[in-house]
């Protein structure tokens, strides 16, 4: 089985106005997708750099021309996106698993595919490496940049950033000091905590009289730990001010924060939001 790192660059609307909105909101259109092959050692066997003429935003937004240095004419005689995504899946082979850094680059994907009536069941398995990151070499959950691990791993950056082909090279010199095989069998666990530390789990308590009842909910000390579902239970909340109370929880998954909001609503019932997330 072969690797997949992948990244890619998109055109942007240059208003909500001129956004396209059916049969998505679409947020990017791909005009670079750039990738490098790795075998199951972690080593380079080959590469792809793509330009994408665009097809609904033709206009290049002029942030996406500064960060990216791509401009019109580079991409004018490119092949269109259906052309250049069917050379990227044949280029991937059957058996091989891809790895991003970061979530945005599979989900831009997905949108482009779906805008072009295209199937995305070719798709291999995604993995984002932050996670494993994370747990292997920075150990803490949170989303570090691309830039920030290279500067982790003594990679020395000496490409042009922003440029899908350069940064999937970094990503895959990353790729190359973890242990892939192990962050792939651990993997769920890893992304859990890594996407729970990023959105966390909201919940809202309604319809309390008073602030003094909304406290006294028996709920808010019990929870369901996000990763395994087991119950957990907060002895205590420490108030940090007037609308504010907070908890931490040992978990064998990390360490769990869980956040209170007190808050009214305009016929004056409390109500409480509560947040839970890795640390």
């Amino acid at each position: 089985m072969n690797y997949i790192v992948f990244d890619m660059e998109w055109n942007q609307p240059y208003s909500k106005e001129s956004a396209i909105q059916s049969p998505i909101y679409l947020t990017g259109e791909i005009i670079q997708i750039g990738a490098i092959k790795l075998n199951e050692k972690a080593q380079a066997i080959d590469c792809i750099n793509l330009l994408v003429a665009p097809t609904f935003y033709r206009k290049l937004h002029h942030r996406i021309r500064k960060m990216t240095g791509l401009d019109p004419k580079m991409l004018k005689d490119q092949k269109k996106f259906k052309e250049a995504i069917a050379e990227f899946r044949e280029w991937c082979g059957a058996d091989c698993l891809m790895l991003s850094w970061g979530y945005d680059d599979l989900q831009i994907l997905r949108d482009n595919l779906l805008m072009h009536d295209l199937e995305e069941d070719w798709l291999p398995p995604c993995l984002n490496l932050q996670g494993i990151f994370n747990h292997q070499i920075a150990h803490e959950n949170r989303q570090f940049s691309l830039e920030h691990a290279m500067e982790m791993l003594d990679i020395v950056p000496t490409l042009q950033a922003h440029n899908a082909f350069n940064d999937a090279i970094y990503t895959a010199r990353v790729a190359k000091c973890l242990d892939l095989r192990e962050g792939i069998r651990n993997y769920p666990e890893l992304n859990g905590i890594l996407w729970y530390s990023m959105h966390g789990v909201k919940e809202t308590f309604p319809n309390f009289r008073s602030r003094e009842r909304a406290l006294a909910d028996h709920r808010l000390k019990k929870l369901s730990c996000p990763i395994c579902g087991k119950t957990l239970k907060v002895r205590h909340f420490t108030e940090i001010d007037e609308k504010n109370q907070a908890a931490e929880l040992q978990t064998r998954h990390g360490l769990l924060s869980v956040r209170l909001k007190i808050m009214q609503t305009q016929k004056k019932a409390y109500y409480i939001k509560r947040t839970v997330r890795f640390v």
